[in-house]
């Protein structure tokens, strides 16, 4: 059961992180390019395939104008 519910936290972390790109840059290419990072990356990340390192987490956090634990919280 915790599993489950642990999944769904994260997943709602992860939504939020696209939000927050999605209103900040209209969409992720341009969030992308704005971090210096491949879309592909950036996609991979929200779908949570891929973990998000903390150099990552601050050129992100840069690009979305908050703090970089802002970006890690919302990793899990």
């Amino acid at each position: 059961m915790w599993c489950i519910l642990y999944n769904l936290l994260e997943e709602k972390m992860r939504k939020e992180l696209k939000a927050l790109i999605v209103s900040r840059y209209g969409n992720q290419a341009d969030f992308a390019a704005a971090a210096k990072e491949r879309e592909s990356r950036v996609s991979r990340v929200i779908r949570g395939r891929e973990e998000l390192t903390p150099e990552r987490a601050e050129r992100w956090a840069a690009a979305l104008g908050c703090k970089m634990e802002d970006i890690l919280e919302s990793q899990g």
